[in-house]
């Protein structure tokens, strides 16, 4: 109903139900867990993961405003079992792979969660824990590389959550696997309460808008597209429509 466009619920009042049924069914934990072993699920941004231009100004962000963990809002999955945990995690390394080295390394075997929320927050962590290729000048040592020494001089608030792990919602892989589509929702649902570790972009939207015109496509080919901006903008501010 909510990909239709025909539920009464608000995104806010939607996800924090399913949120409730889930935690009600005793399938969710809150957990502090070190970014060293978190992905993200192929499902997140309409499929595009992470944009690696965005972790790298999010690092930006963080290293100039601070880390407040009231602000904090991630949502994550076990990897399942499995070929489709298997996916999740080989989708994790060709991100990776094609990211022109903007994105921090990840070990295959060492995966244990991917998110849903907080995607772009994990990964900027990632980048100032493990390094990558520097984008901005301020953030890099003279190999070029992010260095965590210039980072935390310039904000040591970030000490605690590279060291100590940051709180994750944690969701069963296998929850997700067994309810197609109901991560990717949770997901969606969540970019409605923006905060400083989420960024929105161009390419999300336009992705979201290309996914819902060409599944929706009627039998002579033509698209409803009063539907589809209605649909895509769920959750968005109101000048996103």
């Amino acid at each position: 109903m909510h990909e239709l466009g025909t539920s009464k619920e608000g995104v806010e009042a939607l996800n924090n139900k399913l949120m409730q049924i889930i935690d009600g069914a005793g399938l969710l934990q809150k957990e502090k867990r070190l970014v060293d072993n978190v992905g993200v699920h192929p499902g997140n941004r309409e499929k595009t993961m992470l944009v690696p231009i965005d972790v790298q100004d999010l690092l930006l962000v963080l290293a100039t405003n601070g880390f407040n963990p009231k602000l904090w809002n991630a949502l994550a999955a076990t990897v399942s079992q499995g070929p489709e945990g298997e996916k999740w995690r080989q989708a994790n390394i060709d991100l990776v792979n094609t990211s022109c080295d903007m994105l921090a390394p990840l070990t295959y075997d060492a995966l244990q969660l991917v998110t849903g929320r907080g995607s772009h927050g994990t990964a900027a962590l990632r980048a100032a824990k493990f390094g990558c290729k520097a984008v901005h000048p301020n953030l890099a040592g003279a190999d070029g590389q992010v260095s965590v020494a210039k980072i935390l001089e310039l904000q040591p608030s970030l000490k605690a959550p590279l060291l100590e792990g940051v709180a994750y919602d944690i969701i069963p892989g296998e929850l997700c696997v067994a309810v197609p589509g109901l991560f990717e929702c949770l997901s969606r649902l969540g970019v409605a309460s923006n905060d400083s570790f989420r960024l929105q972009t161009v390419l999300q939207h336009c992705n979201r808008i290309h996914n819902l015109a060409t599944s929706s496509k009627s039998s002579d080919g033509e698209v409803d597209w009063q539907k589809v901006v209605k649909v895509s903008s769920l959750g968005m501010p109101p000048e996103t429509a």
